[in-house]
């Protein structure tokens, strides 16, 4: 099930192909970020250019997504605006440095 929320945070001056980031690193990030609390982190996948976790934040599923190129996560808020019921792509709440 595609969340219906994609959080994602961007680290432009983090070397995220070199650094294997674990779900406490992603735990202590979000922690620094967060107004309620961050449960049940885990990792989605790591890919050749962004590391993605899910976590569960004030009762609602998240993804966050991290990596060195914000035109990656741009084109991804742009195609928002495509989503449909038969193909949903999830809302871009937030784009910023992570780790800079």
């Amino acid at each position: 099930m595609v969340p219906k929320e994609l959080l994602i945070r961007l680290g432009y001056n983090h070397p995220m192909p070199n650094k294997n980031m674990t779900p406490a690193d992603v735990f202590d990030f979000l922690q620094i970020q967060a107004i309620s609390p961050v449960e049940q982190i885990s990792r989605i996948k790591r890919g050749e250019w962004s590391q993605t976790f899910s976590y569960n934040q004030a009762g609602k599923a998240y993804i966050i997504r991290f990596g060195d190129y914000d035109e990656d996560y741009k084109r991804d808020q742009f195609a928002h605006q495509f989503s449909t019921t038969r193909m949903p792509i999830p809302r871009i709440l937030q784009i910023g440095e992570a780790y800079g």
